[in-house]
């Protein structure tokens, strides 16, 4: 797919999830119109680019290599699945209230790493991308580019405990100085131990200083909602927007409610450090509920004032929590996630378009010794790569290269529709469409695996 002379094999099925983008014909290679020597440090170069761009999705305009780091977005889809061993945790679990729990801190987990400031590349149409870890029980990862207008990207993920079947597509805006982006699609989990799924939305997310200012720097901020569609228990996220003097940023605060809808139990933290539980008590209305008895206006005045009262020690708990956690003193029974994997230094990575990359992201980009990846495999990408090893001249080449190549597919095309290879589109039980995946992906796999070792 990714070589000069081979041509791209028209597909046939589909699922999953990434974020691509339409990419305006541009009259001159990447490296001509930003040249390499000018670092991500030095915005100048994108405020030439973006100059015109204010009110514009940014992810149809073109922008030079050295904006990017060299990890595709179905590479980053796969990287946000680090802490799946909380799916298998939350599938181990006999209380329903603790697998949402566990369920909801593995959706803020998702943000661990949501800060990195390097773009990654737009996936082409057709481009896929596999992770396969045994020692994961049994992780397989395969993601697949489905749609190029609009953007899509669609995957599977499974092991022993759980399936997780996604598809997105990025929306963005260029407001002047930041990056407005919402993710838009489905995020479902099916844990294999109840048959129980969870569905949930995303945040939103703006990227500040953009051109002007000391450092780019991320904000993940609004109201996510992760349901169970077998039992209707939900856990209500807030993803707090950062305030003035940073008051607020990347506190996550968020409330389990029972199948009944009475409050369970509460989750606080922050998304880019760990999550952590506290029991919620019965309250006098619960009480009295559960007795059927009716109150007297004495005792409705007396339940308000208790009402009144709980909430605002309530208040209290939140920020006492809030302390403890930023002094690392809480119990180790409070604890749900915590972010372990831990960003690498400048000095143990090989140069700066990898910065505040992890050993999971270098994992994650590695080609596998003695390999039978696709060529249409992100590893396999010659501007990735390139830019992988800072060869920004030849990264800035091969991705206008690439890029043309796809724009002339696209007009060989015409009309005819493009089909994905292991994706298809279906409707889920809730009506709710989506890109299903069609299991033909492990199928050629293991056709490529064992020719490999009859070549041998």
């Amino acid at each position: 797919m990714f070589s000069k002379n081979a041509k791209v094999e028209e597909p046939k099925s589909t699922l999953a999830v990434g974020s691509g983008g339409d990419r305006t014909p541009s009259p001159m290679p990447d490296e001509e119109a930003f040249p390499a020597d000018v670092s991500r440090e030095n915005r100048q170069g994108l405020l030439k680019t973006l100059a015109n761009a204010v009110g514009f999705d940014i992810t149809t305009i073109t922008l030079p290599v050295t904006v990017n780091e060299p990890m595709s977005f179905l590479m980053r889809l796969a990287e946000t699945y680090q802490y799946s061993e909380l799916l298998d945790q939350a599938n181990q679990c006999e209380d329903s209230v603790d697998r949402m729990t566990f369920v909801a801190a593995f959706v803020v987990s998702q943000y661990a790493n949501a800060e990195r400031t390097g773009k990654p590349f737009n996936p082409l149409l057709g481009e896929t991308y596999e992770l396969v870890d045994p020692d994961r029980d049994n992780f397989n990862f395969i993601a697949e580019q489905v749609s190029h207008h609009p953007p899509i990207g669609a995957c599977h993920c499974e092991n022993d405990n759980f399936i997780i079947t996604c598809d997105q597509t990025i929306k963005s805006r260029f407001t002047g100085n930041a990056i407005e982006a919402e993710a838009m699609g489905r995020n479902c989990i099916l844990l294999k131990s109840t048959g129980e799924t969870f569905k949930w939305n995303s945040p939103k997310t703006i990227v500040h200083n953009v051109i002007v200012g000391t450092s780019m720097w991320f904000d993940h901020y609004g109201d996510v909602r992760v349901v169970n569609k077998k039992t209707g228990e939900r856990c209500d996220l807030v993803m707090e927007k950062c305030g003035w003097f940073s008051k607020g940023w990347r506190e996550v605060t968020g409330t389990v409610f029972d199948a009944h809808g009475k409050e369970a139990l509460k989750i606080v933290g922050k998304w880019n450090t760990g999550m952590y539980r506290m029991r919620a008590g019965q309250k006098l209305e619960d009480v009295m509920r559960e007795a059927n008895t009716e109150e007297s206006k004495a005792e409705q005045k007396a339940r308000k004032k208790l009402e009144k009262a709980e909430k605002k020690q309530a208040k209290k708990d939140t920020k006492a929590m809030r302390k403890t956690i930023k002094k690392g003193e809480l119990q180790d029974g409070l604890t749900v996630w915590t972010n372990s994997h831990r960003r690498l230094e400048d000095s143990e990575l090989p140069n700066k378009y990898l910065q505040d990359w992890t050993k999971h992201s270098m994992y994650i980009v590695a080609v596998p010794p003695n390999h039978c990846l696709p060529p249409t495999d992100s590893r396999l990408r010659p501007d990735r790569a390139a830019l992988e090893v800072a060869d920004t001249k030849t990264a800035a080449a091969e991705k206008y290269r690439l890029e043309q190549k796809q724009r002339e597919e696209k007009r060989q095309r015409g009309d005819k529709a493009w089909v994905p290879r292991y994706f298809k589109k279906s409707v889920d039980q809730d009506s709710e469409e989506f890109w299903e995946f069609t299991g033909t992906y492990w199928a050629e796999r293991e056709q490529r695996h064992a020719a490999a070792a009859e070549a041998k």
